[in-house]
């Protein structure tokens, strides 16, 4: 375990999920991996990824995605699915990295990205299935949704604004209340939400229309933005350079937000259409006939669709530095601040980091020229976060200590010793408008992470605090472990703040050699009533896992707690790298999705075969779906076909991926 100084300045801290740091030798042989059940191979991933943060451990990356390389599709699944239940999957996905996670998913036929929606410990991910299906409706051929990426970030990064575009990235503030994302996940509170405003209106519309727009133009789009704004205000407000007016003869004689307001117009009255609603919002005309604005805009978005597919670069490869800040209902904050991208993010904070080094130097040698070279540092690298920022007096609020973050300036210390650790950092809001602090609070946090003799313990314990002395938020994380036995619990509240309600959840977990039980659940309350609860339960052995979840909701404030749906899943491992599964899904109008898959893993390769019935109780959709990899070259082939009976509907496909650089076996 790498050593920590007794006393150190700290910043905002990642989350280090509880476990036992392991070393390649902890990892079992190929055999004995593909038969492990899905509570040890979360326990490999997170072991291996403590371990791969300390230094020169980097070799150890090929021996944690081996880990994961032998699973089939269906242990893939599960493991994943555990693990953001454990709120460990943020943790993996940043040491296998999310591109190559991604395409391995990909490889199997597993839809990682629906699984790393269902947690907020995932900052970074794709499309999920429903907001792919979305991007192709909206915009056709000519925006690979496999190409988008989410990035859900703080307020400073967003630049104040509720989203922001940069090269293939959506970079999403998700407190911003127009998204209304469900607590704990990366996924909107309601899915059918088609509101003008939404997050399937603007995140999966107007966003995706400056990617759109990178793909096909390259950086020029990201110029067209400053200027169309740069322009716009010297008619006193950048909003303007949203508005237009139907009356021009081609999509592209419009300025980049134009074009993204027109995708978001249309694609909100097609929804609407769908729902009967007569009416549809718009930017050029307020709220106007459904019918009126598909036809007007209609033409526009053909044309757009017309363009052919984009050319797309890897997340890799990406210009970082393209930008376009965006907000529908006026900026909060823009500027030029972000417009390097990570890579100037990682270089600020690394000034700011050595420049506090610097001063405490400076202090404790009493060398006056070092600290004041220090403390120049310090304030260049606060300056770098907030160049170019305007402020605007709009009464919102941003930045704050989380610029202080960004720029790698502590905000807090830590006392160390044997493994035990306790902090306090102070957190604060900074009002755009004028100066000053806003909502001053004080997090605390203690933590445990050393081996008593046979026995490991890992806990956590933190609490923000506002100055009043209100608990805004708690949580405790504790694991025993000894051999093969562990025992694991969390629990934590967020009390109602507001309109905000309260959250409160809990998770416990018995793991021993032959059997791993599980159960958990989160109850949302709003003034003491209970508006939302879901229950988890499971059951691993090595043979196999049962697993349920249930969710309940109201209504409406007075109805009754009523189910919304329960999901139960089962699986069998008759032999080592072979599973079946089966997945059925329980609505209050009866059975609505029913799912089987096969699954095995060798040497020569995977082997994914799935057939599922969805919407059954609306628009029964049945489809079977194929996925082959052969394991020495890493090609894999894809073949899938679904039929609607009610409309008629069939699709297909077949697809072969070639990796342009193969992950050799370690």
């Amino acid at each position: 375990m790498r050593a920590e100084p007794p006393l150190r300045l700290i910043t905002g801290q990642p989350f280090r999920p509880p476990g036992k740091p392991l070393r390649a030798s902890d990892v079992p042989d190929d055999l004995l991996l593909r038969s492990a059940s899905a509570p040890q191979r979360e326990r490999l991933l997170v072991g291996l990824s403590l371990t791969l943060q300390e230094p020169g451990q980097e070799p150890l990356r090929p021996v944690l995605r081996r880990v994961a390389t032998e699973a089939n599709a269906l242990g893939l699944q599960q493991t994943l699915e555990l693990a953001a239940r454990q709120r460990s999957l943020g943790f993996i996905v940043e040491a296998l990295g999310l591109d190559w996670l991604l395409g391995h998913g990909k490889s199997l036929g597993v839809k990682v990205n629906d699984v790393l929606a269902t947690t907020d410990t995932v900052t970074e991910r794709g499309l999920t299935s429903s907001e792919a299906k979305r991007i192709v409706e909206n915009f056709g051929g000519t925006l690979d949704p496999g190409s988008v990426r989410f990035r859900f970030t703080t307020g400073v990064q967003t630049m104040g604004a509720g989203a922001m575009v940069l090269g293939n990235t959506i970079h999403v503030d998700p407190t911003d209340p127009r998204w209304a994302i469900r607590a704990g996940t990366t996924l909107p509170e309601d899915p059918h939400d088609e509101s003008w405003d939404s997050f399937n209106g603007v995140l999966l519309a107007h966003e995706p229309a400056h990617v759109w727009s990178y793909q096909h133009q390259g950086t020029a789009y990201a110029i067209n933005s400053v200027l169309d704004q740069l322009q716009a205000m010297q008619g006193g407000a950048r909003g303007g350079a949203y508005l237009y007016k139907p009356d021009r003869a081609y999509f592209l004689e419009y300025g980049e937000e134009q074009r993204a307001m027109i995708v978001q117009d249309f694609v909100a009255a097609v929804r609407a259409r769908r729902k009967g609603e007569p009416t549809s919002l718009t930017i050029y005309g307020g709220s106007r006939p459904v019918d009126e604005v598909i036809h007007t805009l209609g033409k526009y978005i053909d044309q757009m669709r017309s363009a052919g597919p984009g050319v797309a670069q890897p997340g890799s490869r990406q210009p970082e530095w393209i930008l376009c800040a965006c907000v529908t209902r006026g900026f909060q904050q823009d500027g030029l601040a972000g417009l390097v991208g990570k890579q100037g993010d990682a270089l600020v904070a690394g000034i700011g980091r050595a420049a506090t080094q610097a001063v405490v130097d400076g202090v404790l040698k009493k060398d006056v020229l070092l600290t004041s070279a220090g403390l120049a540092g310090v304030g260049a690298a606060v300056a770098a976060s907030l160049v170019g920022r305007e402020q605007m007096d709009n009464g919102a609020a941003s930045g704050g200590s989380a610029i202080l973050d960004q720029a790698g300036i502590p905000r807090g210390v830590a006392i160390g010793k044997d493994g035990v650790v306790v902090s306090t950092k102070a957190a604060w809001d900074a009002p755009l408008a004028g100066v000053g602090v806003g909502d001053p609070r004080v997090e605390w946090g203690a933590s445990v992470h050393r081996d008593f003799d046979q026995t490991r313990v890992d806990g956590t314990a933190n609490a923000v605090i506002a100055r009043s002395g209100e608990v805004r938020e708690a949580e405790l994380t504790l694991r025993v472990e000894q051999g093969d036995a562990a025992i694991a619990g969390n629990v934590g509240v967020v009390p109602q703040r507001g309109a905000d309600p309260a959250r409160t959840w809990a998770h416990v977990m018995l793991v021993t050699a032959p059997v791993t039980l599980s159960a958990s659940g989160q109850v949302t309350s709003r003034d003491g009533v209970v508006q939302r609860l879901t229950a988890q339960s499971g059951v691993d052995v090595a043979q196999g896992s049962i697993s349920t979840e249930a969710r309940f909701a109201r209504a409406a404030s007075d109805a009754p707690l009523a189910l919304d749906e329960a999901t139960l899943r089962a699986s069998v491992a008759p032999s080592a790298g072979t599973s079946m599964g089966v997945q059925a899904k329980l609505v209050p109008a009866g059975l609505d999705e029913l799912s089987a898959q096969v699954a095995t893993m060798g040497d020569a390769g995977s082997l994914a075969l799935t057939a599922a019935g969805t919407k059954l109780t609306t628009s029964p959709t049945v489809g079977v779906s194929l996925t082959a990899t052969e394991r020495k070259s890493g090609v894999a082939v894809s073949a899938n076909a679904q039929a609607t009976p009610s409309t008629g509907a069939v699709q297909g496909g077949v697809s072969v991926s070639i990796p342009l650089d193969p992950v050799k076996k370690t």
